[in-house]
């Protein structure tokens, strides 16, 4: 069972269409258990932000919140019962300049850091230790790389990102080169490959799916009595989804085609359907 097509608006998202999606062809594709919890149960919903409520570009700078998607996540974290939060793979800071309602949750980096509404923070011990490593390293890589090559380095601050997708194919071999000696020289850190790019990390275990169990105990949402839903579009929300499905809850993988092995129990094809399913969730919690 797949959310795969629906009745074209006529609207776009970025260049992603946005389709309506009444209640009955919803029905027709969620199993009927979980459309009801959706709609009446305490309801967690938890969104990654880049390729599921943003399209992913090339160009970073480009990949801002819509007003629609801010408006649609406002409006959900006003509806009772309703607890929203951002989990990404981006510094909160970040997600804070993309002016979320002020009751929705941040999770930056992974939830290696989670603002909460209430002004607290929840942020990982062993993630503030590795913080010189990671300032050390973001200096290294900008002296022998970024100064002579297109890259782009993110830095979250409790984690770096360097992609290289605009790297002639020719001078790539130099960055993982550069790579892979930085990874040497700081074992401190944890080096994870990515198909454009190179995510470094605080060398301990963790996920989204660590993410979304600290925010249901810091709350009080793991007594069973709350639905956890989950929207991501990449393998690092596998995680996620597989937290979300033992929690019984309902998991949503963004991907124009079906991927073998996700863990994701529905499927829609685009930001832009994610943004008319927070539309059709929020009309059927009123």
């Amino acid at each position: 069972m797949s959310l795969t097509n629906g009745q074209y608006s006529g609207e776009e998202l970025d260049g992603f269409p946005i389709f309506s999606l009444d209640c009955e062809f919803i029905g027709k594709s969620f199993e009927k258990a979980d459309l009801k919890r959706m709609s009446e149960d305490r309801l967690f919903v938890g969104l990654d932000r880049d390729g599921t409520i943003v399209p992913i570009y090339s160009d970073q700078s480009l990949a801002l919140v819509d007003d629609r998607v801010r408006k649609i996540i406002n409006q959900l974290t006003k509806l009772p019962q309703t607890t929203v939060s951002i989990v990404s793979a981006r510094s909160a800071e970040r997600l804070k300049k993309d002016y979320y309602s002020a009751e929705a949750i941040l999770a930056g980096n992974y939830g290696l850091e989670v603002y909460f509404p209430d002004d607290t923070a929840v942020i990982q011990k062993e993630a503030l230790e590795a913080l010189p490593l990671l300032r050390s390293l973001r200096q290294l890589i900008a002296d022998e790389l970024e100064s002579t090559l297109p890259i782009c380095l993110d830095d979250h601050v409790l984690s770096l990102c360097l992609h290289y997708h605009l790297v002639p194919e020719h001078e790539q071999q130099i960055v993982h080169q550069k790579v892979s000696a930085f990874a040497k020289q700081f074992t401190g850190l944890q080096f994870r490959a990515l198909p454009t790019s190179y995510e470094v990390l605080p060398p301990f275990d963790w996920s989204k799916g660590h993410s979304l169990s600290v925010i249901a105990q810091r709350l009080g949402l793991d007594d069973g009595k709350t639905c956890f839903l989950f929207i991501g579009d990449s393998e690092a929300d596998e995680a996620a989804f597989q937290w979300c499905n033992e929690a019984g809850g309902i998991s949503i993988l963004v991907n124009s085609r079906e991927v073998e092995g996700s863990a994701a129990k529905y499927r829609v094809h685009s930001p832009g359907q994610v943004l008319a399913f927070l539309q059709y969730l929020s009309g059927s919690r009123q």
